[in-house]
């Protein structure tokens, strides 16, 4: 501790400087994040991967996953986008400059949401966006099975059960059922 007369003078008060790569939270997760920037946001095509597994495989398969995420999201927004144009379709094409507020406002009540829905419905049976849909839900699966391959990872290497550890055990103690509900059956 300081002298009484400095209290906040001495080796205690300052911060702490990492002697070792990896003595402190803060240097660890910015080590961590230098090596997925640069895994991720590398422009280089023959771009050489880390000699030596230093996350245990999860830098790689966060980037796996994130680029998963980049293509649900570009899906998601192309199926957006067909339907912003589907439902404003009816008013591009309406005539706009006879339009009179008070009389066209029962009109416009009750035939808008009509053109809307046919408009929807009609491109919900297009090629476009049956295309989009299933690019839609490719790119979620894709996404759902990179997440689950950090998610595991990360339990593994946490001595954590998996998922797939508990749908295994799952599985097992259903067929157990099953046996013993069959071996009751024939034993009556």
């Amino acid at each position: 501790m300081g002298d009484l007369h400095a209290p906040f003078s001495g080796s205690w008060f300052e911060p702490a400087r990492p002697s070792a790569p990896w003595d402190t939270t803060e240097h660890s997760f910015n080590t961590l994040m230098e090596h997925y920037e640069r895994l991720v946001f590398s422009d280089d095509p023959d771009h050489d991967f880390p000699k030596l597994d230093t996350f245990m495989g999860f830098d790689l398969k966060l980037k796996a996953m994130t680029s998963a995420y980049m293509e649900l999201m570009a899906a998601i927004n192309q199926l957006n986008l067909l339907n912003v144009e589907a439902a404003t379709a009816a008013f591009a094409e309406a005539d706009l400059t006879s339009l009179e507020l008070e009389p066209a406002k029962d009109r416009a009540e009750s035939d808008w949401p009509q053109v809307i829905d046919t408009n929807i419905v009609e491109m919900q049976r297009s090629e476009a966006y049956l295309s989009a849909k299933s690019e839609y839900v490719t790119c979620l699966t894709r996404f759902q099975k990179q997440y689950r391959a950090l998610l595991e990872s990360f339990q593994e290497y946490n001595h954590m059960p998996t998922l797939s550890e508990y749908e295994d055990l799952s599985k097992t103690v259903h067929e157990l059922k099953r046996d013993i509900w069959a071996m009751k059956k024939q034993q009556s």
